[in-house]
């Protein structure tokens, strides 16, 4: 059996009217041959090619090359046959210009002119397998994608399109380009003979104005006079079952009909305490729909007031309270937002801090800015979502989000983003190839505690395992990541940024066949990592060619590659630990591997200086330190037989370790209730920079790796892998003296 299907991870929502669309089509450019299907619609919308009466477009309508789509006041999506996904809003027009797939082909294209109109792209496999010919045209400017999710408007000539999350996107015209890579950033062009502006992080009016079309309400008027599109009431326009992303789905948090598309309005002032003010006013005079859902679920935990006017100019707060997916089918779930006011760098958890399981769960890293919104939201994480053992890997960000009270008490947030298989099973699942799940949800978080973080100086060395499987079968080939050497898992952090970076080097402790080359961890960008304080920070993984053995190399797929601290008990003083998640297809066979929870463990800290070290060498303390504190791992059964459980998760783990500085010995135990592991490190192996033993009764190569943490040597901590026969052990200890 794999490692336990994750729990629904932060921030899901199957998009249940995505339609199974082939995975790979020989000649979807062909005239007569769909190229996509409509996948969410509310409204009128209509299809015109040539001379052709304009085809009224309905839910589940093919759409085909060289037709303009058109909208008035209905809004809609398209999904084509590579999962591209396009919204328009209302009063838009696209021409579908140029498309051919074919899954790897790296002559597949997309190419789309938008006219008029608001409009949100999610690029699907051909920007992964062609990202050169995929490209979106205005009138003044061409938009290029590398793997990512932009939004934009067009005005007469005038393009403003803001970068949502991914890999990046440029934006270029015979006068510049601009290349944008940092969430929330965008660019204008006012027309063909002016160059993109420089790439800026837009306001809250501009983002608004992108939005506004493709949200519940907003822009209410008529079709223009050269419109093809019939004219409409809102109120006789149908829904599909679900919704369009960003969107209302026709039925209020309580249960009863939205409002009009004419417009929302903010609650009737209440005299609670908690939020109520007498100076503050909302910053603008309407309230969007992304808000008024946050104002909902906020009413609903007893919260009622206003926008924060002023920040905390330091600490760092816990935020509790629900996540609650637009699909009513779902129920609340526990989430934690953790603010860093001195760099406003924010961390969103799906679970409560203090009750968070064995998972990683998902979660989000963004910033607060000086006006109190949320920005540049980037979200992370993979699970079993359906329940059929499907992994999937998400992406996402912020529709909405702003810290609420005169004493900053509240924070809500509306969140939309897309999970993406991470593989595809063989045989085809009866209901087709897995497609990606499109979801959106609302946050709304009050006030817990005010916390410190402990300094532990500007950079980190560890250790880490992580078992990877082949997903398509599991219980075969599969990989034991781990390193045997501190220096070989490093973080640096600049904390008054918020952010950290670092790399991971290890190998397979299988075989040794296969090695992890050079993992990128975060980065200095904002939408890379984030650091809130030693034992809340989150990061993505990323990296080329990191997948080494003897056919090649490998770089890490787009989704699902991520590294994140637990809120769950240290394991030591000194030491901090969590989570890594990585995909990638295998080097030679392409099978598709995953490295995944539980089964991924890493720890950390402030390593002990080797000048410390050597003066305990130098000054031993009379007789020996006792180092005692936690550990966890899991075991691998390779004798198992299929379905029995062949990983499990290893329980009460215990360390003690008695360490001789004067002999330069150490000697100890590393105990589970299904195990104990007994650890014996030499004179020759104890070194200033790290020390190693074998594990007694274990197969040559089972090896313990550690060195020390904090000053004098305060704490002890490290990785192990130990195999008996048919039964491999592996994770990571920890313990202070």
């Amino acid at each position: 059996m794999a490692l336990k299907s994750i729990p629904k991870i932060f921030f899901y929502m199957v998009f249940t009217v995505v339609i199974a669309l082939g995975t790979s089509i020989q000649d979807t450019g062909a005239a007569n041959n769909p190229i996509g299907k409509i996948v969410a619609l509310r409204g009128k919308a209509v299809a015109l090619q040539g001379e052709k009466v304009p085809r009224v477009l309905t839910l589940k309508s093919p759409v085909y090359l060289k037709e303009t789509i058109e909208t008035a006041r209905g809004r809609l999506q398209i999904m084509f046959t590579d999962n591209t996904l396009i919204t328009l809003g209302r009063n838009s027009k696209m021409v579908l210009e140029d498309y051919l797939w074919k899954e790897g082909d790296p002559n597949s294209k997309l190419r789309t002119r938008i006219k008029a109109g608001s409009f949100r792209v999610m690029g699907g496999a051909i920007t992964r397998d062609a990202p050169q010919n995929f490209k979106t045209e205005a009138p003044s400017a061409t938009i290029g994608i590398r793997g990512s999710m932009y939004a934009g408007i067009v005005q007469g000539n005038r393009l403003a399109v803001v970068y949502q999350g991914g890999k990046g996107i440029y934006v270029s015209n015979p006068r510049g380009r601009v290349d944008i890579d940092r969430p929330g950033f965008g660019t204008q062009v006012a027309d063909m003979d002016q160059p993109p502006a420089p790439p800026e992080q837009f306001d809250e009016t501009l983002l608004d104005e992108i939005e506004g079309g493709m949200a519940g309400a907003g822009n209410t008027g008529e079709a223009g006079e050269d419109s093809a599109v019939p004219d409409s009431d809102p109120a006789e326009e149908t829904a599909d079952s679900g919704t369009l992303s960003g969107t209302d789905d026709g039925v209020g948090d309580s249960g009863s009909p939205d409002q009009p598309d004419t417009g929302l309005t903010q609650p009737d002032a209440v005299t609670d305490n908690l939020l109520t003010s007498t100076t503050e006013t909302f910053e603008t005079a309407v309230v969007t729909p992304h808000e008024q859902k946050v104002l909902n679920l906020l009413a609903e935990i007893g919260v009622t007031g206003s926008r924060a006017t002023t920040l905390p100019p330091s600490g760092i707060w816990t935020y509790t309270g629900i996540l609650r997916d637009d699909n009513p089918t779902y129920t609340d779930d526990t989430v934690a937002a953790h603010v860093n006011w001195h760099n406003k760098r924010l961390l969103v958890f799906e679970n409560d801090p203090n009750h968070p399981g064995t998972t990683a769960g998902g979660f989000g890293i963004g910033e607060i800015t000086e006006t109190g919104a949320v920005k540049n939201l980037r979200l992370f994480g993979s699970g079993d979502f359906n329940g059929n053992g499907d992994i999937y890997g998400f992406t996402g960000s912020e529709t909405f989000g702003h810290v609420y009270g005169s004493s900053q008490e509240a924070l809500g947030l509306t969140i939309e983003g897309v999970d993406y298989p991470l593989y595809q099973p063989s045989p085809t699942p009866p209901g087709g190839p897995l497609q990606p799940q499109f979801w959106s949800d609302t946050v709304a978080v009050t006030f817990d505690k005010v916390s410190t973080s402990p300094d532990q100086g500007n950079a980190w060395n560890g250790f880490f395992m992580g078992l990877a499987e082949n997903m398509g079968d599991i219980d075969t080939n599969r990989v034991c990541f781990i390193n045997d050497d501190a220096a070989k898992f490093s973080i640096a952090f600049d904390r008054d940024a918020g952010t950290f970076s670092g790399t991971m080097n290890g190998y397979d402790a299988f075989l040794s066949s296969t090695q992890l080359s050079n993992l990128k961890i975060g980065g200095t960008s904002i939408s890379q990592s984030a650091y809130i304080a030693d034992n809340r920070l989150g990061a993505e993984l990323s990296g080329s060619n990191v997948i080494i053995n003897g056919s090649g190399s490998t770089s890490l797929k787009p989704y699902g590659n991520f590294m994140v601290s637990s809120m769950e008990t240290q394991l030591s003083d000194n030491t901090y630990w969590g989570y890594w998640e990585i995909a990638y297809n295998e080097p030679g066979t392409g099978n598709d591997f995953h490295v995944h929870v539980p089964g991924s463990l890493w720890i950390a800290g402030d390593q002990t200086p080797a000048t410390q070290v050597q003066w305990l060498i130098d000054n031993p303390p009379a007789g020996t330190l006792s180092y005692t504190g936690k550990a966890m791992g899991i075991r691998v059964d390779t004798a198992a037989s299929p379905g029995m459980g062949q990983v499990s998760q290893l329980t009460n783990g215990t360390t003690a370790f008695n360490v001789n500085f004067s002999g330069t010995t150490i000697s100890g135990d590393i105990n589970f209730s299904e195990v104990n592991l007994s650890v014996t490190v030499a004179a020759a192996d104890f070194l200033t920079t790290g020390f190693s033993g074998p594990i007694f009764g274990a197969e040559t190569d089972s090896k313990a790796y550690g060195v020390f943490f904090g000053p004098n040597a305060e704490a002890l901590g490290g990785n192990f892998y130990a195999k008996f026969g048919s039964l491999h052990y592996q994770g990571i200890f920890a313990g202070n003296r």
